[in-house]
């Protein structure tokens, strides 16, 4: 599923914008955007505002601009990675797609929508048949390649908005008394969080069996990889959420900084003069994320809680910052201000 060339058709074209627009709602949107937002309010108290308005930028708004990147570029992810190089672009996007699919985010769906929607009400009702259900359901939407954005579109994602509906009404009418969920509202609650587990499940798989059928050249079909990536997950789905989200936090460490970076200088592609600074910079963001990765479980040898702002999980930033720029006084193809500031340096030294 290629969204770049969805997002590219007739701007006059009102049902497919609206389809399309609900598509990348419902996918965007999980049932970890109904479950935690509240919870982080409830614990950020009279600093709401903040956290709200971090939780938007991290959450959505990086998501958003990644996706303004790969309409730009019209390369899809590959636009992304390109400046890395072949090898290193592959590589990443290949783990990535590994990560955020079969391997944690599409199993997390799973467990997620049973521990939130069926345990509380069927706790007798057994994971594993569940998990088989709810997977037999995703490859049945994604068997047909071409019909995803519509389905996501026109099925789910009103779906998950008369949920949303009905609880933020629910809120308004009665927003105070004791914490129980009536009979209505726990169907609500229940269909939303399915139907918020589902979207992005599909979308993922849809997805990623696409990058990889383009990956191998046709050699392994679509549906072979929907298939392949659905029986992985399922697997894994039955380890439960806690076993999942433990296994994903090093990999995530250690991935996402990187894919932040190149986001952030996919939007300042016209200000950096080329590709080393690309490098330079995801070098430097690999090498400090897997150090702080690591550091979680072993010593290493390098203060990494020494880094400016370590705390709030950007210690990768600095280094980030100063390998770019190296890369930019350092590379080949310098410009006049790059031979400019090389030779202040030297002058002062």
């Amino acid at each position: 599923m290629e969204i770049q060339k969805v997002c590219r058709m007739n701007k006059t074209d009102t049902k497919n914008i609206s389809i399309i627009g609900f598509a990348i709602f419902a996918m965007f949107f999980g049932a970890g955007n109904l479950i935690f937002p509240p919870y982080l309010g409830l614990l950020s108290g009279t600093g709401w505002f903040l956290s709200f308005l971090c939780f938007i930028i991290m959450d959505i708004g990086l998501s958003l601009l990644a996706l303004l990147v790969v309409t730009r570029t019209g390369k899809g992810t590959e636009g992304i990675t390109e400046k890395l190089g072949k090898l290193p672009s592959i590589l990443i996007l290949s783990l990535n797609a590994v990560c955020l699919g079969p391997l944690i985010a599409i199993p997390r769906t799973a467990a997620t929508a049973y521990e939130f929607s069926i345990a509380p009400f069927f706790p007798a009702f057994d994971t594993k048949i569940f998990s088989l259900l709810f997977f037999l359901a995703v490859v049945l939407f994604c068997l047909s390649q071409s019909k995803v954005i519509d389905i996501i579109g026109t099925v789910f994602a009103p779906l998950i908005l008369a949920a949303l509906l009905f609880l933020i009404v629910k809120g308004i009418v009665s927003p105070l008394g004791a914490i129980e969920l009536q009979a209505a509202a726990s169907s609500a609650v229940r269909d939303g969080i399915n139907a918020g587990c589902l979207t992005p499940a599909i979308g993922l798989l849809s997805s990623f069996a696409s990058f990889f059928e383009k990956q191998t050249k046709g050699k392994v079909s679509y549906r072979t990889l929907v298939f392949g990536f659905a029986g992985i997950s399922y697997v894994i789905s039955n380890f439960g959420i806690t076993r999942i989200l433990a296994l994903a936090s090093p990999i995530l460490n250690i991935l996402y900084p990187v894919l932040v970076l190149l986001v952030i200088m996919g939007l300042m592609e016209k200000w950096l003069p080329n590709a080393a600074v690309y490098r330079s910079a995801a070098s430097g963001t690999i090498v400090v994320s897997t150090l702080s990765a690591i550091s979680e479980y072993l010593p290493v040898p390098v203060h990494i809680a020494g880094l400016p702002l370590y705390e709030y999980g950007f210690q990768w930033v600095l280094p980030a910052a100063i390998c770019g720029l190296m890369g930019y006084l350092f590379t080949r193809e310098r410009t006049s201000a790059q031979r400019r500031i090389i030779g202040n340096i030297a002058a002062r030294t």
